[in-house]
């Protein structure tokens, strides 16, 4: 999206390590280590100390630069254990000449001892990195605050461990990445001593000092620890209380906590306008701690960095999604599982918004103006919330199939049961073409049409169903609702608001109302054929109204048996119709192959009168015993009493039944 950047930089001529932050990473070297020794008065503001960097050479090496903010001075400078032959500072570098130049894969250790009073860097996102407090210190780096308070390559795919060492007035505490290894207390100073093993991005790396008290979490999967002043701890109980709970669920969903020293949260004394997360720390303002749990979204969100944004992390900063996508989308994860919003529910909310939100943001390359742009947040968790419902569709796939992998030949365990189970129900969407050969005695050259018309609205059938499934998908990605009966209504609010809502539901209404009363006309009218036919009594159901030429009778008794189906689940109503129709299908099939053995000297095609319609059958009878068991006992009992109408209808089947006559005049 942002291209004049990148176009600068290339007509400079200069190359650029990334693009929008053109000024920042170096050339030549990979750090492996930083070891800072420095001490920090907090009256006056006033940071010295000696950065110790041991690197590689990455190609012949004799002139180098790295980061470091023009508000500290430079003192001294050695690699190697001697001094180079010049350094200078300007423009945000450190700019080293070496007298001789060093081979490609050679060992690089830089010392810079230097000092001076830090401040934030002035950014298109604000000011960042070094910042004082009203009584202490926060680092906030990113994306390039480091340079601020130590030389360093800053840039997120420059990882090292680190060493730090901190002094400062004693009534202070000091607090950096790793675990505490030493406290030395000389001389009305303390010296804090941290060790990071775990390679970090520059901007990861903080510093908070303060008046601080430190408190340790009890019952938490990981350690856990609290760092704030002693006045915000009883609001601090209450607001942050369900962090290890937060800890157990994502260490559940992504997996083992990244980091050997556990996790710490530090609460500053003044307010700040937006948390942020370090490697292992995570900072708030007091603001935060307001006994109300307001903030217990961005708590979930900052945890969620350890593992996205800290232990992975982005080479690129146009791919700043992958941090804030998932750690947005573990905010929802969090709401879900703590009995609010579900994650659908976020997405297809946060959906919704966006719709109206300007469209002219490219998620995987924003611009670097935008790369913290609400929009990326949450279009990158809607953006996982789609894959996940794919991933989970394709792990259900495996479970029903059996197999450990979804690509994998052949069927295991009892699975393919269960998918067999849900097309038998998901058959019930597509039934009612069959209803169209109800009506072959009124239709014109039936034996033409009335074939076409049923594959027709097959065929059509079919597609509609596809393309509405598909649409839900995209529509609800997670395949997760809160109310089936009402899916169609919430479904058609999502994408068009309540108007479309209105009229989309008015719609539905007419549909269904239509659909019955062609379901009703097409059994009345099944029901006059075996009446007419003498199959079930003349005068009842053979008879039609003088008055209106129907069979009031069937279409009276249609709608009285369609009233007492609301009795009934959907589960169960729609597996009794399915019931009816295999079983139909079923013979359908077997008549074929009858219609082949009685018609042999005819040369019929076996594939087209014995394969296909056998494989049909089989299908349709392995489909009926997958069907609701309150069905198949309703549909059994309904066979049984069809089969005992048939043995006194022929006297024990020592009598033909009524044969079915094809009349051609209109009922």
């Amino acid at each position: 999206m942002k291209r004049p950047l990148k176009k600068a930089a290339k007509k400079g001529g200069a190359t650029v390590i990334d693009p929008y932050l053109p000024r920042n990473g170096n050339f030549g070297y990979r750090v492996s280590r930083y070891e800072l020794d420095l001490e920090y008065k907090v009256a006056i503001n006033r940071l010295a100390g000696t950065a110790t960097i041991t690197a590689v050479t990455l190609a012949s090496l004799q002139n180098f630069t790295l980061d470091m903010s023009d508000a500290l001075v430079v003192n001294k400078v050695s690699v190697n254990g001697r001094r180079p032959a010049h350094f200078r500072s300007s423009g945000g570098k450190l700019h080293i000449a070496l007298a001789a130049p060093l081979p490609a894969g050679a060992a690089l250790s830089i010392a810079v001892r230097y000092g001076g009073s830090p401040r934030p860097v002035r950014t298109v996102w604000g000011e960042v990195g070094f910042e004082e407090l009203s009584n202490g210190v926060l680092v906030a780096g990113q994306p390039n605050g480091a340079a601020s308070w130590f030389p360093c390559d800053d840039h997120p795919s420059a990882k090292a461990s680190y060493r730090i060492q901190i002094s400062t007035d004693s009534p202070y505490r000091a607090l950096a990445n790793g675990e505490l290894v030493s406290r030395r207390v000389r001389a009305g100073h303390t010296v804090w001593t941290y060790e990071q093993p775990e390679p970090t991005s520059t901007y990861l790396i903080t510093l908070q000092i303060g008046m601080y008290e430190t408190h340790t979490l009890a019952k938490a999967p990981v350690p856990m620890r609290a760092v704030l002043p002693d006045r915000l701890r009883s609001d601090f109980d209450h607001d942050f209380g369900r962090q290890p709970q937060m800890m157990k669920l994502f260490v559940k969903l992504f997996g083992p906590y990244p980091l050997a020293n556990g996790y710490t949260v530090v609460v500053t004394d003044d307010d700040l306008e937006i948390p942020l997360e370090a490697q292992g720390i995570s900072i708030f303002g007091a603001n935060h701690c307001d006994r109300t749990r307001g903030s217990e979204r961005l708590i979930a969100h900052e945890l969620a960095h350890q593992w996205f944004g800290n232990s992975v992390t982005a080479r690129r900063w146009r791919d700043i999604w992958l941090h804030e996508g998932f750690a947005c989308y573990a905010e929802w994860l969090w709401s879900e599982d703590s009995g609010g919003y579900t994650a659908d529910q976020w997405a297809r909310h946060y959906h919704q918004k966006l719709l109206a939100a300007p469209q002219d943001l490219l998620l995987a390359d924003p611009g670097p103006r935008d790369m913290f742009d609400d929009r990326v947040y949450k279009r990158g968790a809607i953006t996982l919330h789609v894959l996940r419902g794919m991933i989970e569709c394709k792990k259900m796939l495996r479970s029903l199939w059996g197999t450990s992998n979804i690509h994998t030949y052949g069927v295991g365990g009892t699975g393919f049961s269960a998918l067999a189970a849900g097309a038998a129900v998901a058959a019930y969407s597509f039934l009612g073409f069959d209803a169209i050969s109800t009506l072959t005695e009124e239709t014109y050259d039936a034996q033409r049409n009335v074939p076409r018309a049923i594959v027709s609205v097959a065929l059509v059938g079919g597609a509609i169903f596809v393309v509405v499934s598909y649409f839900v998908t995209l529509v609800s990605p997670g395949g997760s609702f809160d109310n089936a009966d009402s899916l169609a209504a919430d479904i058609a609010k999502t994408i068009g608001g309540n108007l479309f809502g209105a009229i989309f539901l008015t719609g539905l209404i007419v549909g269904q109302f239509t659909s019955g009363l062609a379901a009703q006309a097409a059994v009345a009218r099944l029901l006059y054929a075996m009446g007419r036919d003498r199959v079930l009594p003349e005068r009842v159901f053979g008879w039609v109204s003088e008055r209106f030429h129907t069979p009031i009778f069937n279409i009276m008794l249609c709608g009285l048996i369609g009233v007492a189906a609301i009795f009934l689940d959907v589960t169960t109503s729609t597996s009794f119709i399915n019931f009816g129709a295999f079983t139909a299908f079923t013979l359908v099939n077997l008549a074929v192959i009858a219609y082949f053995v009685r018609h042999r000297a005819e040369r019929l095609n076996p594939w087209r009168y014995v394969l296909l319609p056998a494989v049909g059958a089989l299908i349709d009878i392995y489909l009926l015993t997958q069907l609701d068991s309150r069905a198949l006992v309703l549909g059994l009992s309904w066979l049984g009493i069809g089969i005992v109408y048939l043995l006194v209808l022929t006297r024990g089947l020592t009598k033909q039944p009524p044969e079915m006559t094809a009349i051609t005049e209109s009922a």
